[in-house]
């Protein structure tokens, strides 16, 4: 077939997305299955009993190329909509927003839900770090300053605190 990831499928594996994992941890899970796969595949031809079933081409999607711009955070966004942003580009590109002039990235979160919120986008420490959002808050778990190394959130407030109620870009 001369079109990309187009013609007969040898063998398929389904597999879940755990409602934690990142887009690194799915990346390797998946790349170890599909060495598994591969393997299985290879000895069902060599044994000439491989099933060849073709695709469907009406159910065919296009993933356009993902830009850097695609990976910034919107303040306005609801939480669980930014920690989904976050888990799907950890670790690279990794999730950013604008702080002091910087990029800051954003590689592991939860959201939590708040009431009367400051502006999105606005900091509170307050035992944990906390960033309004949208609709709640987003707690950042794993940090990455430009040119840092990633750091969890306590040892990255230890490193360069954030004071609380900036906001971020």
């Amino acid at each position: 077939e001369r079109e990309m990831d187009a013609g007969a499928v040898a063998l398929q594996r389904e597999t879940a997305i755990g409602p934690d994992e990142n887009a690194g941890e799915l990346a390797e899970r998946i790349a170890a299955l599909t060495a598994d796969a591969l393997a299985e595949a290879l000895e069902l031809i060599a044994a000439d009993r491989i099933h060849w079933t073709p695709q469907d081409a009406s159910r065919a999607t296009f993933a356009p190329k993902i830009e850097r711009a695609d990976a910034a955070i919107d303040w306005r966004e609801p939480a669980e909509m930014l920690v989904r942003r976050v888990r799907a580009f950890a670790p690279a590109p990794g999730a950013f927003c604008g702080h002091e002039g910087e990029s800051l990235r954003i590689l592991a979160a939860r959201s939590e839900d708040g009431r009367a919120l400051p502006p999105p986008g606005t900091v509170a420490v307050d035992g944990a770090l906390r960033i309004a959002t949208g609709d709640g808050w987003l707690v950042p778990l794993r940090l990455q300053r430009a040119g840092g190394k990633p750091l969890d959130a306590a040892a990255f407030l230890r490193g360069r605190p954030i004071p609380d109620g900036l906001r971020l870009e």
